[in-house]
């Protein structure tokens, strides 16, 4: 029986197929989108090996988590092109993932037919703006993944899914750590801007301006108290990609380097360190 690395393995495989032209369902529109967003992390061997393994860690507590629940309903917000609502729905998940570009949904949807064969769940991509299509059914699991960044106003959206969770439902919140002096140097190089801005883009469904924030990171203590305002209570929280430079090919050493994250992720100082962080939000 595969476990979460076996798992994320074949999907993985894929992915890099994907990117090597073995896709049959993309037009050349849908290709080149698919370039553009994960080119750099494919350039090189040891780029594809980084990246792997960064990527496993984002998303190592949700397929463990997906292992002990029976068929649940995820909204996967601001789903980009639709690679981890695919890969949930390996898992048995009944997933509505939502964009505000009508480019990517319509790419995602492409994509979703190469993967079709190892789909055990659903996978429905719907164009609009998360706060709309989030009132229109109860959900187990909201994931984002790099989304609350965008999302705004981050609070409101989260007060809103907080009532569309069943009981015991959770958001799960995967996003760049604000306490990383690199990471805001980061968002400087790529915005221009020490602090966050917002700007407005157009709802491809409806031609309304929505504005989206651009960049807006938290640390991980401003998150949580968000939440806890709310009335979520905290469930699993870890400070994730610390070793940038390992390459996760072989698997004893990605279980060796498994420890270490784990080990940095209680230290102290681990939130200056961290490029990233997971926190789970509970409503009871």
């Amino acid at each position: 029986m595969k476990d979460s690395l076996g798992y994320f393995n074949e999907f993985f495989s894929l992915l890099e197929r994907e990117h090597d032209g073995g896709n049959p369902f993309l037009d050349s529109n849908g290709y080149r989108r698919f370039q553009r967003y994960y080119g750099p992390s494919f350039k090189n061997k040891a780029r594809r090996y980084l990246f792997k393994n960064l990527y496993y860690s984002r998303l190592r507590y949700m397929i463990n988590l997906l292992f002990c629940l029976k068929n649940p309903t995820i909204l996967d917000a601001g789903c980009g092109l639709g690679s981890e609502s695919i890969f949930f729905s390996f898992l048995g998940a009944k997933v509505l993932s939502v964009d505000l570009e009508e480019e990517k949904i319509k790419t995602a949807e492409k994509r979703k037919l190469f993967y079709k064969d190892l789909i055990n769940g659903e996978v429905e991509f719907a164009l609009g703006n998360v706060f709309e299509i989030v009132r229109k059914q109860k959900f187990d699991i909201i994931w984002m993944n790099e989304a609350i960044s965008h999302i705004h106003p981050a609070e409101k959206f989260l007060k809103l899914a907080y009532g569309q969770l069943n009981p015991g439902g959770r958001v799960i919140i995967s996003e760049g750590n604000a306490g990383n002096p690199c990471v805001l140097l980061r968002r400087f190089l790529e915005t221009g801007h020490w602090s966050w801005t917002t700007r407005c883009t157009e709802d491809s469904k409806t031609g309304r301006k929505v504005e989206c924030a651009r960049e807006r990171l938290f640390t991980l203590g401003e998150i949580a108290s968000i939440l806890r305002k709310i009335g979520y209570s905290i469930g699993h929280v870890e400070f994730t990609q610390f070793t940038v430079f390992f390459a996760n090919r072989f698997k004893v050493l990605s279980k060796t380097m498994e420890r270490v994250e784990k080990w940095l992720g209680k230290q102290k100082f681990s939130g200056l360190l961290a490029i990233t962080y997971r926190i789970e939000g509970i409503a009871d």
